[in-house]
């Protein structure tokens, strides 16, 4: 009983081991792989981020989804890009979780859908990503995928503007110019457009301009 409880002993310890180890291993690849992408040598890229990605690193297996999207350094594969982007979001990866978003909102790889687009822009949101904040916004105000919502809406569109997310800043501004959800105020419509106007966002700066307030 005793050499039976010692060779599970053993056996567990070298299991925890090699799972260290594979995880270390993992990230040593895709800093490899992701260093070479970043240099834009994607030829390079590819093997050591398919290597870490396969192993289940979170990081490696967006970095392999983007590329299979982009079609860099492997034939652009929307399918294969929403598998990792997949395989990454279920791990929690916020990005891939927005990315595998915008790709059911767009029919990239998989059949539109706008509900399921709402459920992986949800979970990015809840972990601070502000475009994801921003389309849950979005898609709050114009019932797609979730019943229509002008306050939700503008619960998200304010998580977002807080961020500095400059759409965000201007659609805010434009529920309270149009009373959407909120009072109609143009003082707060405008405070939102300076907001966006000062990042650049054209729109707001018409906006600004047709009210004659300066930015």
């Amino acid at each position: 009983m005793k050499k039976l409880q010692y060779g599970l002993l053993v056996a567990l310890i070298l299991t925890l081991a090699f799972s260290s180890a594979s995880a270390e291993d993992a990230e040593v690849l895709y800093s490899k792989g992701e260093a070479a992408y970043q240099a834009k040598d994607y030829a390079n890229a590819i093997t050591p981020l398919t290597e870490a990605a396969e192993a289940g690193y979170a990081p490696a297996q967006f970095r392999l989804g983007w590329m299979y999207r982009q079609g860099q350094g492997v034939k652009e594969d929307q399918q294969q890009a929403n598998e990792w982007y997949r395989k990454a979001a279920d791990q929690g990866h916020a990005q891939a979780q927005y990315n595998l978003g915008t790709q059911y909102l767009n029919g990239r790889g998989v059949k539109q859908d706008h509900k399921q687009a709402f459920e992986w822009f949800r979970k990015a949101a809840e972990q601070g990503h502000a475009d994801g904040q921003f389309q849950l916004g979005w898609m709050y105000r114009r019932g797609q995928g979730v019943k229509e919502n002008q306050r939700q809406a503008n619960e998200w569109y304010l998580k977002a503007v807080e961020q500095g997310h400059a759409q965000a800043q201007f659609n805010l501004g434009s529920q309270y110019s149009e009373g959407r959800g909120v009072a109609k105020n143009q003082n707060k419509a405008a405070e939102y457009w300076k907001l966006a106007a000062r990042q650049g966002h054209e729109d707001a700066r018409k906006q600004l301009t047709r009210l004659g307030v300066r930015w």
